[in-house]
């Protein structure tokens, strides 16, 4: 076996760790987590937040995370995470169940930047 295909089986190799590792990190969390796309469409959320909003994978998949969120709300916490730079941090937000009853939280965010592919 060539030192290069011994490089790219290690790679590999340690990206499924990687993978593998988020998985149960991000399935298995105390904390309610959710993953937008570049139009803050909902991509993923882990089983507490089901839990704490009483809404499935399904119910959230592709909808705006502004929904979870009152217009004044969603306004006030946009300008925070603009006024942070996407880096925000235990602000504390009101968030719609699916029952409509509003759940205090504290809120943390990090938007990441992407490489772009080629």
């Amino acid at each position: 076996m060539s030192k290069t295909n011994k490089i790219t089986e290690r790679l590999e190799k340690d990206l499924l760790e990687s993978k593998q590792l988020f998985k149960v990190v991000f399935d298995h969390s105390p904390a309610a987590i959710t993953v937008t796309d570049n139009q803050d469409r909902i991509i993923a959320c882990n089983p507490m937040v089901e839990k704490m909003l009483g809404m499935t994978k399904k119910d959230l998949f592709n909808k705006p995370i502004n929904v979870l969120f009152s217009t004044e709300e969603w306004k006030r916490i946009g300008s925070l995470i603009k006024r942070h730079r996407g880096k925000l941090t235990n602000a504390m937000a009101k968030i719609i169940c699916k029952d409509g009853t509003l759940l205090d939280v504290s809120a943390s965010t990090s938007i990441l930047k992407t490489a772009k592919v080629r």
